[in-house]
């Protein structure tokens, strides 16, 4: 009898502690994307703030261009398709070099622990996916990105980090915006 009661808590113990696990990770994930979400982001950028924490790692922010007019003139479910479609292309990208987190609306980022020529590998692999991808709502995806190499900056902090590849990124949106003749607020 005692062996029944010792099997039912144990598997009991067990089933808790898989409901836990499960909610934990619930808890950090993007329900549309399956990336890591802000939650997930904030707690695994801890590490990086420390000193050395940099070492070996790139930072490279993204936000989808075009996600406004897709969202206002085809409807929201073509928005979904355009942030489902390049949650899909940093993750493939990132693949085993890093993380992809899905940190706001269209906004992204990625941590890589490469060296600098596997980051270029990345992007180029990440530029090939982008251009290669297509839609049923949206035809084409084009996302800004900007890419910090740590080790190129030894003394940078994370914060610092963060900000150079955020206006990377924005100098990329711009330019991107200037070359379609696109209006960034209306498509």
């Amino acid at each position: 009898m005692l062996g029944i009661a010792l099997y039912i808590t144990v598997n009991r113990e067990r089933r808790i502690e898989k409901e836990l696990i499960e909610k934990k990770r619930a808890s950090v994930t993007d329900g549309l994307t399956g990336l890591k979400n802000r939650r997930g982001y904030e707690e695994d950028i801890e590490p990086l703030k420390l000193p050395g924490g940099l070492k070996g790692v790139s930072l490279v922010m993204l936000d989808v261009n075009g996600l406004k007019f897709a969202n206002d003139n085809i409807g929201h479910s073509a928005g979904d398709e355009l942030i489902k479609g390049a949650a899909a292309c940093i993750k493939e990208a990132a693949g085993e070099y890093g993380v992809a987190y899905r940190t706001g609306g269209d906004e992204f980022v990625a941590i890589l622990r490469t060296t600098p020529e596997q980051v270029r590998k990345c992007d180029a692999h990440f530029q090939k996916l982008t251009k290669e991808w297509k839609g049923e709502l949206v035809k084409e995806l084009s996302i800004s990105e900007g890419v910090v190499i740590c080790d190129e900056h030894p003394d940078i902090t994370f914060l610092q980090a963060t900000d150079l590849a955020d206006k990377y990124m924005y100098e990329d949106k711009d330019r991107y915006y200037k070359e379609t003749g696109r209006n960034r607020r209306k498509g």
